[in-house]
């Protein structure tokens, strides 16, 4: 069985021109739909100009194509939102490789700087007794990786700060 034959984004456009005429709709006519421009032949990415009104939903797999076509993202991630099958799989893929190209684009301090975001992300959606739960196990974790005559010296070094605070208090009377 012969490999199924990908449309090509010309076939879908003008499939999509002849549909409109068809049903008397005329491009970029907000009672026929919402319209979008759509970059084409070339997408924006690689320096295309040229634009065609298109129906969002139409405009959705068109980028799906175009980016097949030209091997490149050259979709935004709204179109998943319009996609089935075949082509919300494609439109993954290219969302994926978006993805793969931007972080590879990205300096140690960039990634550093997002990364630091994120947890900070996180632990503010924490409440106080998750916080408060992991700061327990972080303590215990740490006690049990220390050797008995450390655990000794930290407690008699925590004594010992105490009882200076103490005498600084009585000092002050």
């Amino acid at each position: 069985m012969p490999d199924k034959v990908m449309l090509t984004q010309q076939e879908w456009v003008e499939g999509c021109y002849a549909y409109y005429a068809e049903n008397y709709y005329e491009p970029g006519n907000p009672e026929d739909g919402e319209w979008e421009d759509a970059h084409y032949p070339v997408p924006k990415c690689k320096g295309g100009e040229v634009t065609i009104k298109l129906l969002k939903h139409h405009h959705a797999i068109q980028g799906v194509l175009q980016s097949e076509e030209y091997q490149h993202p050259c979709i935004w991630g709204w179109e998943a939102n319009y996609l089935s099958g075949e082509m919300l799989a494609l439109c993954e893929k290219w969302k994926a490789e978006q993805g793969r190209r931007s972080r590879a684009a990205l300096t140690p301090e960039q990634r550093s700087e997002i990364s630091r975001r994120a947890r900070l992300t996180q632990l503010a959606a924490l409440t106080p007794e998750v916080l408060s739960e992991r700061g327990r196990k972080a303590r215990a974790a740490q006690l049990a990786a220390t050797t008995p005559e450390q655990r000794s010296a930290s407690a008699r070094k925590r004594e010992a700060t105490k009882r200076a605070k103490r005498l600084a208090l009585c000092d002050e009377m």
